[in-house]
């Protein structure tokens, strides 16, 4: 479930620009996880005055005031979890049901699925222990607000006094919809009329920062670079959790610049990078590449959409001594289990990219046929010490397939993309990213070693080797 965090750093710069208001109060809009409260509270200097839209925040905002938790299962969380009452009798512990259940519920409905169904039934057996370590969680927890504010972002502004701070973290861009909609689940569990309240685009989020800058202290973050001439000299922060995520700017009254990104150990590969007016020859090569040369060429050529992983092992194709592209690849352990769509044992497809500019339409293929072949292949082995039969990768795809590795590699399986729903490895990616987005999340197949590299690209120049 996508609960709407603000990140460690973006939390680390807001907490010193907070730390400088001298205000009684602090309104928070878009509380979610009430990350930002969790790091304003210790303080110990200021009212918070909460607000969100979701069952999820506002039971969390009655428990943090102190009040009653109203929570209630619906006919439907009855029926399918009948046995939840005896762990709703107290405030705490129904604050730690709705918690669990946040999480237990993404596994609803996908109980035909092996792995779905399974986590589902461990997670009903575990329950009494996982309750009881979430009672104590919360029972320790020492946060404190003064009120919520069950509505609309944008009203709470708007309804709130002048003289105070106001902090905000709303969700980015087109992934308000999506956030809301996360919660779905959850609030058919139990009983929770919603309040109405509108989505944010990239229009109204503007007229909502303006609406914010209006109060005497004011601080907020967004994924959008705000237009220098109105809001460039409020940016006081930009913080990137890795060298792909996206970036994220803080714009406040108060506080110095201050920027957090993350180090990348670069250098440069020193190899010859083949391009437009070139002619692809016939002397075709693989050639090792160290870590950082690898990380230098996919910052350069890689989509920067693209959150890249951890490579075993990064391979450049060379022809006539120019660089044409890079492959990679993975021998981190896999759950997967594809012997019934392809021979194994495999290796993992990390990256493929093709350099750029070029004359070439389908340049990216040939960089396919040089990690499909037979030199590849040993290579592999070497790094695994066992037989490697066959390559693996995923794409994304606006299609049901991706054209390039149409022909070369079968479809192993297709699903539509979830991506809000993986938080492990989406945490730091834009909901609203084009690339993990697209409507179609595929695994695809090949078997390693079907010719030499002398043979791929003959064949390549046989079949692909068109120009623009």
């Amino acid at each position: 479930m996508f609960y709407g965090s603000v990140p460690a750093e973006a939390q680390a710069i807001m907490n010193k620009i907070v730390k400088m208001w001298d205000v009684s109060d602090i309104y928070i809009g878009c509380s979610g996880n009430f990350t930002l409260e969790k790091f304003i509270s210790p303080m110990g200097r200021f009212n918070l005055h909460s607000n969100d839209v979701t069952l999820y925040s506002l039971m969390l905002g009655q428990f943090f005031q102190g009040k009653t938790v109203e929570l209630s299962l619906s006919e439907t969380g009855a029926e399918m979890f009948p046995w939840l009452v005896q762990y709703m009798e107290t405030d705490v512990d129904r604050i730690a049901t709705m918690l669990l259940m946040s999480r237990i519920v993404a596994y609803v409905g996908k109980e035909d699925h092996p792995y779905y169904s399974m986590m589902l039934q461990e997670n009903i057996k575990q329950y009494p222990a996982m309750h009881e370590k979430t009672v104590k969680k919360l029972t320790d927890s020492r946060l404190s607000i003064a009120s919520y504010y069950n509505g609309d972002a944008v009203d709470f502004v708007k309804e709130s006094p002048q003289d105070v701070g106001f902090v905000s973290f709303p969700p980015f861009k087109k992934a308000g919809k999506a956030f809301v909609k996360d919660f779905a689940k959850l609030e058919q569990i139990f009983s929770f009329t919603p309040p109405e309240y509108g989505y944010f685009d990239e229009k109204s989020l503007v007229d909502y920062f303006r609406l914010i800058m209006q109060k005497k202290a004011w601080c907020f973050g967004t994924d959008m670079r705000l237009p220098p001439d109105e809001f460039g000299e409020y940016l006081k922060g930009m913080t990137k959790t890795t060298n792909r995520g996206i970036p994220i700017y803080l714009y406040a009254n108060y506080g110095r610049p201050q920027i957090v990104t993350p180090l990348q150990s670069t250098i440069s590969a020193n190899i010859q990078k083949f391009g437009k007016g070139m002619e692809i020859g016939d002397d075709i090569r693989l050639y090792e590449l160290s870590n950082d040369a690898f990380q230098t060429l996919r910052s350069q050529y890689m989509n920067i959409n693209i959150r890249p992983g951890s490579a075993t092992l990064a391979i450049g194709v060379l022809v006539d001594g120019y660089l044409i592209g890079v492959y990679a690849f993975s021998a981190a352990p896999t759950q997967s289990n594809w012997d019934k769509h392809i021979e194994t044992p495999t290796m993992y497809l990390l990256s493929d990219f093709p350099v750029a500019p070029v004359d070439y339409k389908h340049l990216a293929k040939l960089v396919l046929y040089a990690a499909l072949s037979k030199e590849s292949k040993r290579l592999a082995e070497r790094i695994t010490r066992r037989r490697c039969a066959s390559l693996v990768t995923t794409a994304f795809s606006k299609n049901p397939e991706s054209m390039k590795y149409r022909g070369l590699f079968k479809v192993l399986n297709r699903k539509h993309n979830d991506s809000l729903q993986k938080a492990d490895w989406a945490k730091d990616i834009d909901p609203a990213n084009a690339y993990y987005m697209q409507p179609y999340e595929i695994n695809y197949g090949a078997p390693l070693g079907q010719w030499t590299l002398q043979e791929g690209l003959a064949m390549w120049k046989k079949k692909h080797s068109q120009k623009r």
